[in-house]
Parts: structure tokens; C-alpha cells; sequence
């Protein structure tokens, strides 16, 4: 359901409320106090939940806009870890019970479901211009090893790199110390590593929650 039509049908549905609102309030001053039916709560309920869907889904309107028309590059300098794990916690936070609105669940989660696939769309595209600047960088190689001179200024160029900035130690070593998120170790943990490195939007807002990680991301 586009944004345009979701406006539509809270538009439609709060008027049915606001109708039955009417008359039930009618009918409660004359029976001096009757409470609103069942029904009629789960509508007004719907509608504030469509309201709050709405404000959050804009933001997200407006990657997919930016996607439709092929600016994969801004979606992706948008699309960080931090934007992609505050957007699944929003629209978790979100979530309703499924049989009392089956409806509203469903274009919940596909909207959830549209943030996964503008996240792998974004990984993707960072994998694209990898494997071109490696193409290029494999290019350059080539012609390099196949020329003697451009060879031998490659290799007295890598020394004089190394001697400004190690001097002539050539007991140099290096640690690199990798560093993962507790929601991601946990989402691995519970769920295997996922497929192609794209997180349930979903699970891991579960997860955030869980462990009180909002403040994190």
C-alpha cells in the first residue's frame, strides 16, 4: 500500500469513527453513562495506530522515492547500521496483535519488509563499487607486473612507504582487535548468522529492546 493510499484509508476509517463516535455518545447520555462497544474501541485504537505508521513510514517513503528513481548511492549514505536498526525499532514498537488487526499488521510488516530490501539494495551497491575500484585496482596490477621499469619504481616506492613510517624496525607487528554489536552477537546466537549479512528488521528490534539498547544505536 503506497503512502498516498494509506492517508486515504485513515482519512476513510477515523470519518466511520468519528460517525459511530457520534451516535454512541448519544445514546450514552441517554442511558447516563454506557461504555463504548468493544468495536468501536478497536476502531479508534486502529486508527491511532495507522496515525503513529504513518509518521514513521514517511521518513522511509522518502528512500524509497530516492530508490524508485535510481539515487542508490543517497539511499546507502542514508541506510548506516545506526539509521537501519532506529527505523526497525520504530516499526516494531509499532506492532499490533495480528488477529485483531490483520490488515494493519500486514502493511506493518511490509514496510518492514521494504527496509530490509533497501538495506541489502544499499549492501549491494557498496558490493558493486568494491568489486569495480578492485577491477580497476586489478587493472592497474596488471599492467604494472608487465612493465619492468613501472615494476621497480613500484617496489622502491613501497620501501620508501615503509621505511617513513616504521624507520628501519623489521620487527613491526600489528593487532586489529574486531568489535561487534551485543544486538548482532545475540541475533546470531539465537537465529544463525543470516543469509548474506541482511538482519531480520523485526528480530533484532526485538533484540534492542531486550537489552535496553536504544540509546546504543
Amino acid at each position: 500500500m503506497s503512502l498516498n493510499l494509506l492517508s486515504i484509508f485513515i482519512f476513510n476509517t477515523n470519518s466511520m469513527v468519528r460517525r459511530n463516535s457520534n451516535v454512541l455518545f448519544s445514546k450514552s447520555k441517554a442511558a447516563n453513562g454506557t461504555a463504548f462497544s468493544n468495536d468501536d474501541v478497536l476502531n479508534i485504537e486502529r486508527v491511532e495506530a495507522y496515525k503513529q505508521l504513518n509518521v514513521v513510514i514517511r521518513e522511509l517513503d522518502d528512500l524509497m522515492n530516492q530508490y524508485a528513481e535510481g539515487n542508490i548511492s543517497d539511499v546507502a549514505a542514508t541506510l548506516t547500521p545506526s539509521f537501519f536498526n532506529k527505523m526497525a525499532l520504530r516499526l516494531f514498537s509499532l506492532k499490533k496483535n495480528r488477529s485483531k488487526f490483520p490488515d494493519y499488521e500486514i502493511i506493518r510488516k511490509g514496510f518492514s519488509n521494504a527496509l530490509e530490501g533497501l538495506n541489502r539494495s544499499a549492501k549491494q551497491n557498496a558490493l558493486l563499487i568494491n568489486t569495480e575500484n578492485e577491477r580497476d585496482n586489478y587493472l592497474v596490477s596488471h599492467n604494472i607486473l608487465h612493465d619492468r621499469e613501472r615494476l621497480l619504481e613500484y617496489v622502491e616506492s613501497l620501501n620508501n612507504q615503509y621505511t617513513s613510517i616504521f624507520g628501519d624496525r623489521q620487527d613491526m607487528s600489528l593487532k586489529v582487535r574486531a568489535t561487534i554489536g551485543r544486538e548482532y552477537t545475540e541475533y546470531i546466537r539465537l537465529y544463525g548468522l543470516p543469509i548474506g549479512g541482511f538482519f531480520d528488521a523485526d528480530k533484532l528490534a526485538q533484540i534492542i529492546l531486550k537489552f535496553d539498547l536504544q540509546n546504543s544505536i
